[in-house]
């Protein structure tokens, strides 16, 4: 928690103060409440994986330096051990067992909470483009994060129903991160055509969508597993 408190709540005072954004506007951008961004600004919370990751995408920053800040370490001390991403501990659905393993479970937990996510959002008729995009960001952050970890976790769950609870739960976000791209492609060309006619940022348009892509490659060229 020391470490937390030195070096995140500074860095997240540093990266809304050079964007100019008040707490309200911060809370719009990043999707998290204008009272929770406040508590981490002040060391007075501790924030979950999920949490960070909204606030990484919407500043536009790497979730994992945010991380090895939350961690104590820097933004360039990198770990290798697998940690836990600081969700609930609970049994997985279907399965009894005492979990040998709770970083595995929660892993597996917070793969399939963010997939849950953007399964909520597309279950929406409203949804915008905006909502998959951050979704999508979220999503591509997170599942980047848990690669980062991926080998040794499954090096350490010798238990076979662990990997599969992390195999189910790795395939269920890249059906969710799948879904939500083909809603992006869809929402994306509607909005262009009417930027296209004056009624939004066409360059903004095509460099939020450049990003999007260029940080799926990096996903892509991580994960061959």
């Amino acid at each position: 928690m020391k470490g937390m408190q030195a070096g995140l709540p500074k860095m997240l005072r540093l990266l809304r103060a050079e964007r100019a954004l008040t707490l309200e506007e911060a809370a719009k951008r990043t999707g998290v409440t204008r009272e929770t961004l406040g508590l981490l600004e002040r060391g007075k919370r501790h924030p979950h994986t999920p949490t960070l990751a909204k606030i990484a995408n919407g500043y536009g920053v790497s979730l994992e330096d945010l991380l090895d800040l939350e961690e104590g370490r820097g933004a360039h001390g990198k770990s290798t051990s697998p940690v836990d991403p600081g969700l609930p501990e609970r049994y997985v659905e279907g399965y009894e067992e005492p979990k040998a393993r709770p970083e595995a479970i929660s892993w597996a937990n917070l793969l399939n909470q963010q997939a849950k996510r953007v399964e909520h959002t597309l279950s929406r008729d409203d949804h915008s483009l905006e909502d998959v995009y951050l979704d999508m960001g979220a999503t591509i952050d997170t599942h980047i994060l848990f690669l980062r970890y991926r080998d040794r976790l499954l090096e350490k769950s010798s238990i076979t129903m662990l990997k599969e609870i992390l195999q189910a739960a790795e395939n269920r976000i890249n059906a969710a991160r799948k879904a939500a791209r083909e809603a992006y492609h869809l929402r994306y060309q509607q909005a262009l055509r009417e930027a296209e006619q004056g009624a939004g940022n066409v360059y903004q348009l095509r460099e939020q969508r450049r990003q999007l892509e260029e940080r799926e490659r990096v996903l892509d060229a991580q994960d061959v597993g």
